[in-house]
């Protein structure tokens, strides 16, 4: 049987390196969030994997809104 597996609701997941670039930080910066745990991420074994979804929502909820004068 070689079927493959398709999941409709599959996160894409990228690494540290690759998330430090698309967050547009440096890898030690993600590597002391993830201390802190203020990054939501996964550990696999000793892999730290991070979905672009929740890292998107994440982003989002930091952002900070113009104030009027």
């Amino acid at each position: 049987m070689n079927q493959k597996m398709e999941n409709p609701k599959r996160k894409e997941m990228v690494g540290i390196k690759e998330l430090a670039k698309y967050v547009g930080i440096e890898v030690y910066t993600v590597y002391d969030w993830v201390h802190q745990r203020k990054i939501p991420h996964y550990k696999v074994g000793r892999l730290l994997k991070f979905d672009i979804a929740e890292i998107n929502s994440w982003l989002e909820s930091k952002k900070v809104e113009p104030s009027c004068f």
